[in-house]
């Protein structure tokens, strides 16, 4: 996973927190940073720029 651009310690930090919970109940990297990405989104962070940088690279 990398970022498009320099984000938020604190959201990117509850970010991966979820994305590595929910890669834990699936394989699907895609659902994960998805499910991390609306969670974030929910959690008061509703602006792009804290959850809409990370973007999968590699497989």
């Amino acid at each position: 996973m990398s970022s498009l651009w320099k984000v938020d310690d604190q959201a990117t930090s509850q970010l991966m927190q979820h994305f590595y919970a929910n890669l834990a109940k699936t394989s699907d990297k895609r659902l994960a940073l998805k499910k991390a990405q609306l969670t974030v989104k929910a959690d008061g962070h509703s602006h792009p720029y804290y959850w809409a940088a990370f973007q999968l690279t590699g497989r």
